[in-house]
């Protein structure tokens, strides 16, 4: 009835109810002491703060296992609303009680969706002032690291405020790993912050061709073929568009405007032979071969 009382006369405030906590366990009053920080993280709303609270109780008193199944079902909540020096001492308190090596614990990281770099960082990123992931997400990139460089790109982001040119490392590092879902809304995000550059809108077209969405593909290919008119790329895929509308009078002019600046190039020359195939005009599609034969005799 004691403990009760006392309980009641912390008016439901979180603060109070982990210093009764704290002073429950120096009177070596366990149950009671994780009763109170239990209230502690209820009345909080699930603070982050409160669940760490948690965690370092039971690592102290020695309930290993319950502490680390604790910090298992809260490593993804911590990520999201937690402080990055929280989420870092409860992954250092799980690896302490699991003695686990760095892959077990980079497997254990991805499959609760928290970036899965902080398996090998997370003790000197406690220590330090300058956290540098744009660095190291740029770094991952060049060497066509992509899933270390979307996972430094979420901690920064985790810290910063969005910048273009990290969603466009998060999208073109998704579209190299061949998922396309995820990939699609960071080039959405990143045309609305810069509009001009061709490369990203082929990029989005080319993942829409992929998935089936000509239409909307082709308006993508034609925003960037604006920009640049005599970009070969760029008119290529206008052109494969159309083929796969079945629109090849389009897709023949569109390889003759291809033509026009590129007058030997081989692989129009087979584009053109295939569509005038494709529409029975055997004569041209030929014509058009022979030109192939023509410019390789020349080349080689």
């Amino acid at each position: 009835m004691e403990t009760l009382n006392a309980q009641q006369s912390l008016h439901l405030s979180p603060q109070n109810y982990l210093k009764n906590a704290l002073s429950l366990l120096r009177q070596e009053q366990l149950q009671d002491a994780l009763q109170s920080i239990d209230a502690a993280v209820i009345f909080s709303g699930n603070s982050p703060f409160y669940i760490y609270q948690k965690i370092r109780i039971l690592f102290n008193l020695g309930a290993l296992q319950s502490c680390s199944q604790l910090i298992v079902s809260q490593l993804e909540y911590l990520y999201k609303y937690g402080s990055l020096y929280i989420l870092c001492r409860s992954i250092d308190y799980y690896q302490k009680i699991n003695a686990c090596n760095l892959e077990e614990l980079e497997n254990l990281l991805k499959n609760v969706h928290v970036p899965y770099c902080l398996a090998s960082i997370h003790k000197e990123l406690m220590l330090q002032k300058q956290k540098p992931f744009l660095a190291k997400a740029r770094k991952a990139m060049v060497q066509d690291h992509y899933p270390l460089c979307i996972a430094y790109s979420d901690l920064y982001l985790k810290l910063n405020p969005v910048t273009k040119d990290l969603v466009y490392m998060k999208a073109y590092s998704y579209h190299m790993l061949g998922q396309l879902q995820q990939a699609l809304p960071y080039y959405r995000e990143y045309l609305k912050l810069n509009l001009k550059d061709p490369k990203a809108y082929v990029e989005l077209g080319a993942i829409l061709l992929e998935m089936g969405q000509v239409s909307e593909a082709l308006e993508y290919f034609e925003k960037a073929s604006y920009m640049d008119p005599t970009n070969k790329e760029y008119l290529s895929y206008i052109a494969e568009c159309h083929i796969a509308s079945k629109k090849y009078d389009s897709a023949i002019a569109t390889y003759q405007m291809i033509e026009k600046y590129y007058s030997t190039d081989i692989q129009n020359y087979f584009n053109l032979s295939y569509v005038y195939r494709k529409i029975n005009k055997k004569h041209l599609s030929k014509r058009y071969l022979k030109k192939v034969r023509q410019q390789l005799k020349t080349k080689y």
